[in-house]
């Protein structure tokens, strides 16, 4: 896989933001799902709670709910690419 410069897939990610009709931009670790980089829509808001309960944990932002969902359809995507691939190199031998 290539390596890309930082600062070019930055650059990238920000042209394609300013495409009509992006709300936001999302950047996960491909290994573990985590958000690496939110902007837009999806961005956490600076808003603070009225009243901080400590006593339960803070509902998943809109942004990791999308992530989270987002990193698990590509998880079965990749899983089933490899079945197919699989089945493939079955058939051809």
């Amino acid at each position: 896989m290539t390596q890309t410069n930082p600062d070019d897939a930055l650059a990238h990610l920000e042209r394609l933001s300013q495409k009509p009709g992006v709300q936001s931009t999302l950047i996960l670790d491909r290994h573990s799902g985590a958000i690496v980089r939110v902007s837009g829509l999806l961005s956490p808001s600076t808003e603070s709670p009225a009243a901080a309960d400590t006593s339960s944990p803070a509902p998943p932002s809109p942004a990791e709910t999308f992530a989270a969902l987002a990193f698990e359809h590509l998880a079965c995507s990749s899983k089933l690419v490899g079945v197919l691939d699989a089945d493939v190199s079955c058939s051809l031998r």
